[in-house]
């Protein structure tokens, strides 16, 4: 038997990717957040991928991470062979699969952010043979395009839940901010609590038809932690420009996340202020159940 073919032959793809992102990293927290893996499960898989190569890849103490001899070796002859294989196994997917063609992925003003950029850069450098077309939507009824068939994929909260909709990856996790006006009596602090928002009320925005109220309720909520209600104020508003008009004129506050509305609405009389007592929103991808074709399969194969 050949010992060298016995012991490849063990080795899963999913040890050298970890290896080759922890080598990028020198940091296993960071890696493990990239890989969508907990850390300990990064270090024992990397301890499993020592076993089988005989010997210590990176050395790691309490403050630092780094390559040992053996591990700069490994990874100078291991990385063109990996891409080598990633690109071959790309390649026979696109042909098999039929994922030329155009990919329509749709978003709204407040959920089109970095990191789905990053994620169609990564699938467009992957799938060069597949388009893929950003469509801005209505930020009140983002699903109607998905329902009929106008986009193939929505990046949006993962907060909906109805079975004709499948929730794919989440890509990202968004904090919760409110935003006021610059002047405004809680503008001081540096962090605000949705307690506080009852005595000034939200925009009064147009409510999208297809969303429950429970879910509605988790973006724009209709009460206190204490049970408080917080009133809508104003006329209807259909946009972020029009809401923002308000807030600068008056103690209306509107919730957002971070990158959210400070991408959207920059104004020098406007200012956002963390909320303490609110998750994080994940945004991620969402398609239609029984829908799924191998250029959407492969788009969410790449966010996860």
């Amino acid at each position: 038997m050949d010992l060298r073919k016995a012991s490849f032959s063990d080795v899963n793809a999913r040890e050298l990717h970890v290896f080759l992102v922890l080598a990028e990293e020198l940091h296993f927290a960071r890696a493990a957040e990239r890989l969508y893996l907990s850390q300990p499960h990064v270090s024992r898989t990397l301890a499993a991928l020592e076993h089988r190569v005989g010997g210590p890849l990176l050395a790691r103490t309490s403050r630092t991470v780094s390559l040992t001899p053996l591990g700069m070796t490994f990874l100078a002859e291991l990385r063109p062979a990996y891409t080598s294989v990633v690109d071959a196994i790309t390649h026979a997917r696109a042909i098999a699969g039929g994922l030329s063609g155009e990919l329509v992925v749709g978003c709204t003003a407040t959920t089109a952010l970095a990191a789905l950029t990053r994620l169609v850069e990564r699938f467009t450098h992957d799938h060069p043979e597949c388009n893929v077309t950003l469509r801005e939507l209505p930020l009140v009824e983002p699903f109607t395009p998905l329902t009929n068939g106008e986009i193939d994929i929505l990046a949006w909260w993962h907060i909906v839940a109805d079975p004709q909709l499948t929730l794919g990856p989440v890509i990202d996790r968004r904090q919760r901010f409110v935003v006021m006006r610059s002047g405004h009596p809680i503008a001081a602090r540096d962090f605000v609590s949705l307690e506080d928002l009852a005595e000034y009320g939200f925009p009064n925005f147009v409510r999208n038809p297809g969303l429950s109220d429970a879910t509605y309720d988790m973006i724009i909520p209709a009460r206190t932690p204490s049970g408080r209600p917080i009133p809508k104020v104003g006329a209807l508003c259909h946009t972020l420009s029009e809401a923002a008009d308000l807030i600068a004129r008056t103690d209306v506050v509107h919730l957002t996340t971070d990158g959210a509305a400070q991408g959207n609405v920059i104004r020098g009389d406007l200012v956002f202020r963390p909320i303490e007592d609110l998750p994080p929103l994940p945004l991620g991808l969402i398609w239609r159940t029984g829908r799924e074709d191998p250029r959407i399969l492969a788009f969410a194969a790449t966010a996860g």
